[in-house]
Formats: structure tokens, sequence, C-alpha cells
């Protein structure tokens, strides 16, 4: 059986050399473990570095899903497309495959890709790990967030369980191990 995840991240072009070393990391370490990983299909920034990381492994082992209008450079890199309508379609699919979700820093793409995985994680929609990769403090906020909607009666308080937030690649692949 094969293991897929799911991996939402940035794929604006960062200049934190530090953040593209662990995506290039994290996209290695998976594709040596065995695992199918599946990603937006961005080709700049942490996506790229992803990518870098999982073909320095196994081409094989990695699927971007993309609308038509991106496929053409994705392609040209020698990886595997899977084409969908509309970024909604991206999400339900990766999320209906994957048995895990790891999410990287990212922009307001990203931002709305973690809602999304939390949300449907909530309501039943999706029932594996949710892991945010929560490099250098990045997602630190969506905490502060989360328990300001709860003091505010819109969500649960114990929402904020329905994610782990991981400071690093290694404590992740212990985590998943």
């Amino acid at each position: 059986m094969d293991k897929f995840v799911g991996v939402f991240c940035g794929a604006g072009n960062s200049n934190m050399k530090q953040l593209k070393a662990e995506a290039f990391s994290l996209g290695a370490r998976l594709a040596a473990l065995g695992y199918r990983i599946m990603y937006g299909g961005g080709t700049e920034g942490l996506s790229k570095a992803l990518v870098k990381g999982i073909i320095s492994h196994d081409l094989s082992s990695v699927t971007a899903v993309v609308q038509k209008h991106e496929i053409e450079p994705i392609r040209l890199m020698g990886i595997n497309c899977h084409e969908v309508g509309s970024v909604s379609e991206r999400k339900d699919f990766i999320l209906n495959k994957a048995h895990k979700i790891f999410i990287l820093p990212g922009g307001l793409g990203t931002l709305d890709e973690a809602a999304y995985a939390i949300m449907c994680k909530k309501t039943g929609y999706y029932s594996g790990d949710i892991f945010l990769l929560d490099f250098l403090g990045y997602w630190a906020f969506l905490d502060d967030v989360l328990k300001k909607m709860a003091s505010h009666k819109f969500i649960d308080r114990n929402d904020g369980s329905l994610y782990v937030r991981i400071q690093s690649v290694e404590s992740l692949i212990e985590a998943i191990s």
C-alpha cells in the first residue's frame, strides 16, 4: 500500500535560505522513507526546494496537482502531473488521497490551504494527521488566532488540537515514524 502525503507550501520566491533548506530536507527525507508526495505544483520558492529534495532521491515519488495552465513547466521538469479544474479541486484531491498533510510556510494560498485542511479535519471530511512545519516560529500566530476565536465562542477551544506544530524536519520524521 502506498503511503501518500500532501504538502502545502509557499510558491513565492522567499529569500529565506533556511526555509528552503528545510523544504529540500523534507522532500528528500519523505522520498527516502517511501512516501508518495503530492503538492500544488509550484516551481518557485519552497515548492521548488521541496521538489528538488524529492527528486534528489526519487523523481517518481512526486505528483504535482495542478490546473491545466500550470502543467507545462512542471512536466518539463519530468514531474508527473494530475490535472484539476480549480484550486478548490486541488485541495480536495490532496485531502482525499493523503494520509498526512504537511504545511510549510507560505503566503495567502498556503494560509487558505491550512485553514481548509483544519476545517476539513474538524468536520470529518479529512481524518489524517495535519502537521504545520513551524520553521522559525512561522505558524505560532495561528494558535493565538484560534484562542481569540474560541474566546468569542466562534470555535471550540480544543480546535487547536486538530493540528500539530513541529519545529523541524527531524522532529517531524520522529513524529511520523
